[in-house]
């Protein structure tokens, strides 16, 4: 009898444990949902400000005042990312080792609109976007953006064919009139940022991060090339020691020598790039490419099979090693 209470009384306890959990769970749910909301907003704020950096600073008819408000948008929103980097690093412990989480620190504070694909506090397996709400992340959320993204990126992409002809066609107008040479930056900033967004939330989802970045390449580089065009020139503003050379009258061999030379190629890379990725869109939905990605979503899952199948044999084998011997039965 003692033992049968004390069963029961364990029994309760694991009862009142769960339930006690759940209403934890469920109290942190709104907090958890609130939060996310406000960050995937700052990482959007920080990516268009990003955007308008990257494409504005290179600029000689950019104004200071622009500049320097983008400049400050970074600088303000930035320590919200470092405090929520270390959040996770903390709250993390029990769902990863302390290399990964470290290593998703230090990315979130170098660039801040990764955060748009990171999961979940408590919702560890789960991803809030807006209008979507809480989603699993999963292959079918990946198709399902993929297939979301699809017609907007093509029609971005197009804006790209205007925006080169009018830079190309009228050079003299980027000096003459301040508005034109902004509206085409602002263009290019906006196909910058779409793409940059697309990139994100499908790397997030995507199992083999690797194979990802490699099988699309040509939209890594789109992402990256602006940045690393505006890296030199930030860099020669801002170290000390390059301020140094521009007193000894080298400036002219830094800047217009090494620096601007880089951003020309890297300039006409992005563009390039662009057009690629316009004609692989344009050309992608053909029956060849959706022959290759049935084929590969079959081995993708004929991998999984034979993952669950070795699984079950080592189940198996454990479970007929552990069991007692038969006994055979009596002779008569």
């Amino acid at each position: 009898m003692k033992t049968s209470n004390g069963g029961g009384g364990m029994s309760r306890m694991n009862k009142l444990s769960s339930v006690a959990d759940s209403t934890s769970r469920s109290s942190a749910l709104p907090a958890e949902t609130a939060l996310s909301a406000v960050y995937f907003a700052l990482a959007l704020v920080h990516l268009a400000a990003l955007a308008g950096f990257s494409h504005r600073y290179p600029r000689a008819d950019a104004s200071p005042i622009e500049i320097r408000m983008m400049t400050a948008a970074l600088v303000v929103v930035w320590p919200a990312f470092w405090l929520e980097a270390a959040v996770r690093l903390v709250l993390g412990r029990a769902a990863a080792s302390w290399g990964t989480r470290l290593g998703l620190a230090v990315l979130v504070i170098l660039m801040p609109p990764i955060r748009l694909g990171f999961r979940g506090y408590i919702r560890r397996e789960e991803i809030w976007l807006p209008g979507f709400g809480w989603q699993r992340a999963d292959k079918e959320l990946y198709r399902r953006l993929e297939r979301i993204f699809s017609v907007p990126m093509v029609v971005l992409a197009l804006l790209v064919l205007p925006i080169l002809v009018l830079e190309f066609g009228w050079p003299e107008w980027r000096g003459r009139y301040g508005w034109f040479g902004l509206t085409l930056d602002i263009g290019s900033a906006v196909i910058w940022s779409a793409f940059a967004i697309e990139f994100i939330l499908l790397l997030s989802l995507s199992e083999r991060k690797l194979q990802f970045c490699v099988r699309r390449w040509i939209e890594l580089l789109i992402v990256v090339l602006p940045l690393l065009e505006v890296l030199p020139m930030v860099l020669t503003d801002l170290v000390p020691a390059l301020r140094l050379l521009r007193l000894l009258r080298l400036e002219q061999l830094i800047r217009l020598g090494r620096v601007y030379r880089l951003r020309a190629v890297v300039t006409r890379m992005w563009r390039a790039f662009l057009l690629l990725e316009l004609v692989q869109r344009l050309t992608g939905q053909t029956p060849q490419k959706r022959l290759r990605q049935l084929r590969e979503l079959l081995a993708a899952k004929l991998e999984e099979i034979e993952e669950l199948q070795q699984e079950i044999a080592r189940l198996e084998a454990q479970v007929q090693g552990s069991s007692p011997p038969a006994v055979p039965p009596p002779e008569h």
